[in-house]
């Protein structure tokens, strides 16, 4: 199950990584439905950066502000006071508190102060801990 859920893991992150290497350079049609295009490319773009940014923050404590929540792929984005944007994929044995006991996913908001423990691997930024602050 740990070996499927690792398989899964590394095909949404391909699947992440293809959709932002698409062709972008054709937005500038002008009609409606292009608009809708470009708002969807330019949050590709968004994704992409953060993920960068992810990739090139050291292992350790780090606290901020919950800027996105996405409950589908168990994921968040951590702007850090510093300015960075940290991209979490939860894993299962990521640790999520608030007040000392254990909490679920769907306890995340956008807004959200935080506190999170990571772990650099490679090109990936592992969630150790969150810690709801507020």
């Amino acid at each position: 199950m740990k070996n499927l859920k690792s398989v899964f893991a590394a095909f949404a992150l391909l699947s992440l990584f293809l959709y932002s290497c698409q062709d972008g350079g054709s937005d500038t049609t002008g009609s409606q439905d292009n608009t809708t295009m470009e708002s969807q490319h330019d949050d590709s773009q968004d994704m992409d950066s953060h993920h960068g940014e992810s990739s090139s923050v050291a292992s350790g404590t780090y606290q901020g502000n919950v800027k996105k929540v996405e409950p589908e792929r168990t994921e968040i984005y951590v702007e850090t006071d510093d300015n960075k944007t940290l991209e979490l994929y939860f894993r299962e044995t990521t640790r999520l508190t608030r007040n000392g006991e254990t909490v679920t996913f769907d306890q995340l908001k956008e807004g959200n102060r935080v506190e999170v423990q990571v772990e650099n691997e490679g090109d990936r930024l592992n969630p150790i801990a969150v810690r709801i602050l507020d």
